[in-house]
Parts: C-alpha cells; sequence; structure tokens
C-alpha cells in the first residue's frame, strides 16, 4: 500500500510556500471558494508520481504561480513496503531536475524520463490505477453518472483499464492476418516444389555421357576435413578458456576497486556519524513530544485570541441609566469593567508567555527529529555499505597476466580463422568431388540416385503439404482465439458490471436511508460471433418505479453519484489489490442535505476501513457540519496566492 505521507509546495499553481501532512488520521476537510487551489493539491501529488495532472493537458508553465513567475519546486514524502521515499521536483530555478530518493539514497536515472521510469517501476500500478483507486471525484463519476449511455461504456472501460483486451484482440488480429499470409506463402512454395519434382522426372531420360573419378580420392578428402575440424574445436575450446580467465580477471580487479570505493565511503559515514553522536531518544517519542507540543501550542493561541476579545469587549462597554427612562440626568458607571480588563489582560499576558515558549519547544524537538533521521540514515548506510564489502572479498580470483592471455587469445583466433578457410576450401572441393563421383556412374546407378532424389522430393512435398495444413489449423485457432478474447473482454466488463452494482446496492441502501436502489444495465447488440457492449445505463427503483438516472431528481442523482463513487472507488480497489492509504473526494456532495451528508459520511468511514486507508480528505466548498471533521485547511485565494490555515 501506498502511505502519503507530506506534501511541500513551492511557487506551484497558486501557491507560495506550504507544506501538507497527508496522513492525518480520520477525517481532513479541505474548504475554499472555486479556484482556491483545493484541486491543486491533488495535482501536484499525481504530477509527482506519475510525472502528469489528472486533466493530462496541462503544460509544465501553466503549473507555475504566475504571480510568483519564479518556478517552482514540490515535493513529495511516501512510505512503500517498509520503505521511506521522497519525489522532488524543480523547474525554472537552480538544480532544476527530477529527484528520487530512498531513505535518503539517490535513486534518479541518467535523465528525467529515465527517473520516472524508475518511480513507476517502484510504484508498482499505472496512473490509472492509482487515480481510480485513491482519487475518484466530480469529474471521475460525473461520465458514469451524468453522460450519455455510449460515454458511460467508455468511462467504465478506462477506470477498470479494460482497454488492454484491445491490445490483445488487435495483436490476435495481426497474428491472424499473418498467419493467412504465410499460407499464401507456402502454398507458392508447394507448386514450386512439384514443378521441380516433375523435372527431376524428367532427367531419367537424359543419357548424356559422365566423366570417371576414382573414389579414393573423396576418403582421402574426408580424412584431411575431419582432421582440420578437430583441430579448430581444440582450439575454440583453448580460446573459450582464456576469454573466461580474462572476463574473471577484469571482474576480479573491477571487485578490488569497489572495496576500496567503499572503504572510503564507510569512513566518511563514520566521521559523519561521529559527528552527529547518537541521539538519546528515539523517533517515535521525539515524534509524539511534538504532536504534544503543537496540540499545547494551538490551545495557548486560542486562549490568547479569546483575551484579547474580551479586553475588547470591556473596552466597548458604556454606563447605564438606573431607571428604564431615556430623559433620566443620572448616569451610573458600569462597576465591572476595569476588573474585566484586568483580569483578561493577566491571562492574554500569561497566554502568550506560554505560547513563545512553546514556539522554542516545538523548533528544538523538530531539530532533534531531523538530527535522529540523519542519524539513523547513516547508519543504515554503513550497515549496508560493510555488508557489500564482506560479500565482495568473499568471492576471491587467482591472479593472471592479462597482457599475456590476449595474445595467447589473439594467436587462436587467427588460428581458427585460417582453419576456416582451410576447411570451407576442402568441403567445397568434397562438394565437387562428390559430384562428380555422382556423374560419373554408370546409367544404372545414375538411375537409381534420381529415384533417391525423387522420393526424397516426394518427401519435402509432403512435408509442405502438412506445413499448409498446420497453418490452416493455426489461423482456425487464432480465429478461435480472437473470438474468445472479445467474449473475454464482456466477460471481464460483466464482472466489474456485478461487483458495481453489489457495492451499489448495499451503499445506496444506506444514503438513501433503504427508500430506493440503483444498479447498471449493459445494452449489447452484433451477431454472436462478433458481439460487442454499446451502452451502459443506470436505472432506479423508487417507489416500485423504475426511473433512467437522467430524469431522477438533482438530489436524487447526486445520492446515486456518490454511491457510484465509493462503488467505484470500492470495486478499483478490490480488482487492484493494491491500495492507497489516502482516499480524496472533490466536490461531490451537490444539494444534498444534511441528514443525506451524515448518511454519506458514514458509508465513507465504512468504506475506507474496508479498503484499509488510514486518511479521508475532502475538498468541498459548502458549509459543511465541522463535528464531522477531524482536521481542516481553509483556502484563501488572495491577489493570486493562496493562503493557508491548517488546524
Amino acid at each position: 500500500m501506498i502511505d502519503l505521507q507530506k506534501l511541500k509546495l513551492d511557487g506551484w499553481m497558486s501557491y507560495d510556500k506550504v507544506t501538507f501532512k497527508l496522513n492525518n488520521p480520520g477525517i481532513t476537510r479541505i474548504n475554499g471558494k472555486i479556484g482556491s487551489g483545493k484541486s491543486a493539491i491533488l495535482e501536484a501529488i499525481f504530477y509527482l508520481l506519475f510525472g502528469k495532472t489528472l486533466r493530462e493537458k496541462e503544460t509544465v508553465d501553466n503549473l507555475v504561480n504566475k504571480i510568483l513567475n519564479k518556478g517552482y519546486d514540490i515535493k513529495l514524502w511516501f512510505n512503500l513496503e517498509g520503505a521511506h521515499y521522497a519525489i522532488r521536483e524543480i523547474r525554472g530555478r537552480p538544480k532544476r531536475g527530477l529527484y528520487f530518493y530512498r531513505h535518503d539514497k539517490d535513486l534518479r536515472g541518467k535523465s528525467d524520463p529515465e527517473t520516472r521510469k524508475i518511480i513507476v517501476q517502484t510504484l508498482g500500478m499505472t496512473s490509472d490505477d492509482f487515480r481510480s483507486i485513491a482519487f475518484l471525484g466530480q469529474r471521475q463519476t460525473q461520465l458514469l453518472v451524468e453522460g450519455k449511455s455510449a460515454d458511460r461504456a467508455r468511462a467504465i472501460v478506462d477506470i477498470f483499464s479494460l482497454n488492454k483486451y484491445d491490445e490483445i484482440i488487435t495483436e490476435c488480429d495481426e497474428d491472424l492476418k499473418g498467419a493467412v499470409q504465410d499460407k499464401k506463402i507456402q502454398a507458392a512454395d508447394l507448386e514450386r516444389y512439384a514443378a521441380e519434382l516433375e523435372s527431376l522426372e524428367n532427367s531419367l531420360l537424359d543419357d548424356e555421357d559422365y566423366k570417371e573419378v576414382d573414389p579414393k580420392d573423396l576418403i582421402i578428402l574426408e580424412h584431411k576435413i575431419d582432421t582440420i575440424a578437430k583441430k579448430i574445436s581444440k582450439i575454440r575450446a583453448l580460446s573459450a578458456h582464456i576469454q573466461t580467465i580474462i572476463t574473471r580477471a577484469a571482474t576480479l580487479s573491477e571487485q578490488r576497486q569497489r572495496v576500496r570505493n567503499l572503504h572510503i565511503e564507510i569512513k566518511k559515514l563514520q566521521n559523519a556519524r561521529k559527528k552527529y553522536g547518537k541521539p538519546d531518544a528515539n523517533l517515535s517519542e521525539i515524534e509524539d513530544m511534538l504532536d504534544d507540543l503543537q496540540q499545547e501550542h494551538a490551545k495557548a493561541t486560542h486562549d490568547l485570541n479569546r483575551a484579547k476579545k474580551e479586553i475588547k469587549n470591556a473596552k466597548a462597554m458604556t454606563n447605564t441609566c438606573p431607571i428604564n427612562n431615556k430623559g433620566c440626568p443620572v448616569k451610573v458607571p458600569l462597576k465591572n469593567k476595569e476588573a474585566t480588563i484586568t483580569k483578561f489582560a493577566t491571562h492574554a499576558k500569561q497566554a502568550e508567555k506560554d505560547e513563545q515558549a512553546l514556539e522554542k519547544s516545538i523548533q528544538k524537538a523538530k531539530k532533534t527529529k531531523n538530527l535522529i533521521r540523519e542519524y539513523e540514515a547513516i547508519e543504515s548506510a554503513i550497515k549496508s555499505k560493510q555488508v557489500a564489502v564482506t560479500t565482495i572479498q568473499a568471492t576471491e580470483l587467482e591472479k593472471v597476466d592479462i597482457k599475456e592471455e590476449k595474445k595467447k587469445l589473439k594467436k587462436y583466433t587467427n588460428g581458427i580463422i585460417t582453419g576456416n578457410t582451410k576447411l570451407d576450401s576442402l568441403i567445397h572441393e568434397r562438394t565437387e568431388l562428390k559430384s562428380a563421383l555422382a556423374v560419373s556412374e554408370e546409367k544404372k546407378s545414375i538411375r537409381e540416385k534420381i529415384d533417391s532424389a525423387l522420393e526424397a522430393k516426394e518427401q519435402a512435398v509432403v512435408a509442405l503439404r502438412e506445413q499448409v495444413a498446420e497453418i490452416s489449423v493455426e489461423a482456425q485457432y487464432l480465429a478461435g482465439a480472437l473470438a474468445v478474447f472479445k467474449k473475454m473482454k464482456l466477460y471481464k466488463i460483466d464482472l466489474v458490471l456485478q461487483l458495481l452494482n453489489t457495492y451499489l446496492k448495499e451503499i445506496l441502501k444506506k444514503i438513501s436511508n433503504n427508500e430506493y436502489k440503483a444498479e447498471f444495465i449493459s445494452q449489447r447488440t452484433g451477431s454472436n460471433k462478433k458481439k460487442k457492449l454499446d451502452k451502459i445505463g443506470i436505472l432506479v427503483y423508487d417507489s416500485h418505479k423504475v426511473l433512467p438516472i437522467e430524469v431522477c431528481s438533482g438530489g436524487q442523482a447526486t445520492e446515486v453519484g456518490l454511491a457510484v463513487l465509493l462503488s467505484t472507488w470500492k470495486t478499483a480497489n478490490s480488482i487492484s489489490q493494491k491500495g492507497v492509504s489516502s482516499l480524496w473526494l472533490d466536490e461531490v456532495f451537490g444539494p444534498l442535505n444534511e441528514e443525506v451528508i451524515d448518511r454519506v459520511f458514514d458509508s465513507v468511514l465504512e468504506v475506507a476501513h474496508d479498503l484499509g486507508a488510514t486518511s479521508i480528505n475532502i475538498i468541498s466548498h459548502r458549509d459543511l457540519d465541522s463535528r464531522l471533521f477531524d482536521h481542516f485547511w481553509d483556502l484563501d485565494r488572495t491577489d493570486g496566492i493562496t493562503n493557508v490555515n491548517i488546524y
């Protein structure tokens, strides 16, 4: 599971400098007006992980804050399979480029595209999979609920990556066309073989005189060829042995250099470790203490603001009249005004003092936390390099004179070339001699050999016919496979729709308070052999009436849309079986009333629990009940810059 930890934005879209904690347990509300930069947070996470925005149409220039106009520096921290990773991208500034770290170890490739491939391979999932299991929101579900039936079918295929079957179908179709073409070529060869067979039969009537050759010459030639071939074989064996020795010697040299380099690196790391010194506390203790200090700091700030407000209210107090008569000339001063001001001034002074003390403690704790992390990283690097040194030193090889061995190798190589040249010449001579012997035999012998050749040619014709038959069978198999893959795609879609409908039924039952239900309906056209998915509809069953989603009320359509969103979320996670610790909802509540929203929140928490997610982030510009949330990010965009208040 990808566990998102923290996001830092500097110059990104409408942001100047801000850091977001992404692993807040419970539900976080991301609130702000339209255009305040809420969705820009999602864009940054997705861009850092996969190198493209959610819309996949943005250019790098569009991602820079136009007001600041100084490029951007963004960074994402996350955990995966027990390892800590960080992705950083800098554009329009010094040290620009794409960075990738694992436990502070640089994992970058030779170029940004190569680094991007390394990142995606490490994540182990595609951008479509990540978006469907973590970022589904208003844009992703709009086609499923509000789109046309054909658009809905395409959305199902895209969201659940079913288009891979189209690639298989295309490949299978191309193989089928290739098999048909091969069959045509083999049929042409078969026709040519038949013509050669007929020509060979006609040669039986040839009475031409032939030159006689001594068969002993062929025996002598065969002996020479065998002798040279054996010599070449021995030289090849010696050459291969020397090549192995040279390769092993080169490997030893590289390993020794690697050990020297590792010792230098270990020494540097040990010096760095002495510089830091072993921490007195562990990382978990420091993080717990830091959380406690931040909570106390927030309380002190709240007390200070409250005291200032009370003082302001007290100063605004006026004299009062003892009787209810506007014309009364007697005025009696309020007795508690000065006492109230004095009391809350004392409170304000103490709260301000506490706030300053806590701020210092927080900075000290953060510094200690960073030192512990750096010390642990150095310890891990030292152990890793020491293991590498031990492993390399365990494989020692013998010392050899590489220069002398290379001379031998060159000598043997030249010998092989010379031997092969002579061998080719003798083989050619043998071929000519055999031909001469064949044509020098008596007519009876010639006729017998031609008969033998005829038999061989006939066997070749039979074999070629069998090949043509095999290709025909292969073409039939490919045609069948093509039909099977098309059916597999439809079957996979059926499974997806079945899962969607199962989750949609149980989730919508809670959201609608069991008042109605909905389901996806597939509509297919074509013959049995070419059947395909054309449309997918959504039917709503309300008071024993069946209505298409297009004619439902706005609130009902929104409820169904939310249920579809959560169902799609759950289905995508069930199919991928990978997961992301942070789930995001982007502007999905529409016109729903508070009672329905409460039920939606219960369903969101239940789905998140089923998926193993620990952090839920809800983007909405609606004024939702604050009691539903555990954390708050308030965004306000002023003069093109987004200001963030996190509490």
